[in-house]
């Protein structure tokens, strides 16, 4: 990974658990604007694979910590679990949700154009 890629992945890296956790819908606005920016930015000359290669791990990873929350329909509510859940365990399902919202951002924009992440991700 060039420099410019790594100080990229750590800007993320440092932004984007602050989306689950920040209760400003302002502030969250803007940190999933620069994080959508910053890596549309890093592959406008070309793929910048290393860094979408870490991102789509992160963001994998992400997924399949939040993956402990059922799942209902297409709107990705959870269902009120009979047992009382952690705030751990919810902060990993909003995590996992953000995840999949830039996933989704990053390949309805163009900038990941390889389906296998999509893939995977939809087989979690």
């Amino acid at each position: 990974m060039s420099f410019d890629g790594l100080i990229v992945f750590r800007l993320l890296k440092s932004l984007f658990p602050l989306l689950p956790r920040t209760s400003s819908s302002t502030l969250r606005s803007y940190i999933r604007k620069t994080i959508l920016s910053d890596i549309k930015v890093a592959n406008i000359r070309s793929q910048n694979h290393k860094l979408n290669r870490a991102v789509q791990a992160m963001l994998f990873s992400m997924v399949e910590r939040g993956m402990s929350g059922e799942v209902v329909g297409d709107k990705g509510k959870l269902r009120a679990a009979a047992a009382p859940t952690t705030d751990r365990d919810s902060h990993n399902t909003d995590e996992a949700m953000w995840a999949v919202i830039l996933t989704k951002e990053l390949w309805r924009k163009g900038v990941w154009l390889v389906p296998l992440f999509i893939l995977r991700l939809s087989n979690v």
